[in-house]
């Protein structure tokens, strides 16, 4: 006679209450197992890690609050971590010492990153400096970009807008009696001067367009820092078909196409022959007498190039102010030391 599933005995009841725990937890020990078996005849001395899940690895413990969960695996496994984050294989560095080691001493093979789809999209197929891989095409374009770009004569070139940003910015903060968001300041700041750098004077219309391409690029830096599926699992031909079906492609393409679209019509104004020249050029007209005048660089390398001037100068200038601004508002008493340093310098001298 057939047991009665839906009134189950004692003893099934029993059988049951064993044996589901059981068909769960089974799989994961024998992966630990052969883990730990694997580990032994692997000859590559590995860093440290702690104990990773089926399939998806240690990916669980990059979910809350990124920099304090690596943080606390620091204190426990030491300064240099080895995560498998998903089908990626991914070293930790927590001290000065693994940093310089990595960042200086083996920098070489160190500084090319993984290949990202969001990332070649908006980059032109890495046509730019930040998401190339390191060859010989990516030393000759950073060759390029410092001695054309940032070497000292074109940084005193464009130091007059820092100069102007910087005296607004003292202006509307000097009748303030409220407290002041300094991430929106910072931030407004920096993007302001880049964006003079690059696009001229903003006033108008262009000031109006300007507005809509931050907001764009705003949902770019949002979408590359989105988590994508074939990042963490490149091997696997699934990755693409979960990105598809949760939007992040089509959020990639579409903003690829408005920034695009933006970065045209600034190459179409910079090349018009009826537009009147500025006193000092501008980051566009600088990329295009490289691509036009010189040849040494293609259209999509400017495009490409002015994508990292915003990436690489806006987010990472106004966060090193803003953490820079936050500890000195921690420390009173470094904050006396450094304004007194100011104003002994500075003095009542007049901007010139």
């Amino acid at each position: 006679m057939a047991p009665d599933l839906l009134n189950p005995s004692p003893e099934l009841k029993h059988v049951l209450m064993w044996s589901v725990p059981v068909l769960i937890i089974a799989p994961t020990v024998i992966f630990w197992y052969l883990q730990a078996v694997g580990n032994k005849k692997n000859p590559i001395r590995l860093p440290p890690s702690p104990l990773r899940l089926p399939i998806i690895g240690h990916l669980h413990l990059m979910v809350h609050e990124l920099h304090q969960s690596l943080q606390r695996l620091a204190r426990s496994l030491g300064p240099v971590i080895h995560l498998q984050l998903g089908g990626v294989a991914t070293v930790v560095l927590s001290s000065p010492e693994a940093a310089k080691e990595v960042l200086k001493t083996h920098d070489v093979h160190c500084c090319s990153q993984p290949p990202s789809p969001g990332a070649k999209l908006m980059t032109y197929g890495q046509q730019d400096i930040a998401f190339s891989p390191y060859n010989a095409s990516w030393r000759e374009l950073r060759k390029l970009f410092v001695s054309e770009l940032v070497g000292s004569k074109r940084v005193h070139t464009f130091s007059h807008a820092l100069e102007a940003q910087v005296s607004e910015l003292i202006q509307s903060l000097a009748p303030m009696t409220e407290p002041v968001n300094l991430n929106e300041t910072l931030f407004t700041l920096i993007d302001s001067f880049i964006g003079t750098v690059a696009f001229g004077s903003m006033k108008g219309a262009k000031l109006m367009k300007y507005a809509k391409f931050q907001r764009v690029f705003s949902e770019a830096t949002v979408a590359l820092s989105a988590f994508s599926a074939q990042d963490f699992f490149p091997a696997s031909p699934m990755s693409r078909w979960f990105d598809k079906l949760v939007g992040l492609e089509r959020r990639y393409l579409r903003t690829f196409l408005e920034i695009d679209s933006y970065l045209e019509m600034v190459l179409t104004q910079h090349m018009d022959p009826g537009r009147v020249k500025p006193v000092k050029e501008d980051l566009v007209d600088v990329l295009i007498s490289l691509w036009k005048g010189q040849g040494k660089i293609t259209k999509d390398h400017v495009k490409a190039l002015l994508g990292d001037a915003f990436i690489g100068g806006t987010a990472t200038s106004s966060v090193t102010l803003l953490w820079a601004m936050s500890e000195l508002i921690k420390n009173p008493a470094v904050m006396k030391k450094a304004q007194a340093e100011i104003r002994s310098l500075v003095g009542g001298k007049q901007r010139s």
